[in-house]
């Protein structure tokens, strides 16, 4: 099973941006997040897919 990708959204207002959202797909191996979720692997093997993570958006990329 393959899990990647990246998505992004910027939110405008009067063409300037004013919100960044970036989900990307979720690490394969966290002990802790496995443990607080308490899957069995087989749970995990078919549902790690719809977990994601909020990685940090660009900072000076959008700053004037």
């Amino acid at each position: 099973m393959a899990v990647a990708g990246t998505l992004h959204y910027i939110a405008f207002i009067d063409e300037q941006p004013v919100a960044i959202l970036l989900f990307s797909s979720a690490a394969l191996h966290i002990k802790a997040r496995d443990n607080w979720i308490d899957w069995s692997p087989r749970q995990r093997a078919r549902r790690l897919h719809r977990v994601v993570k909020s990685p940090r958006p660009p900072g000076r990329e959008l700053r004037g």
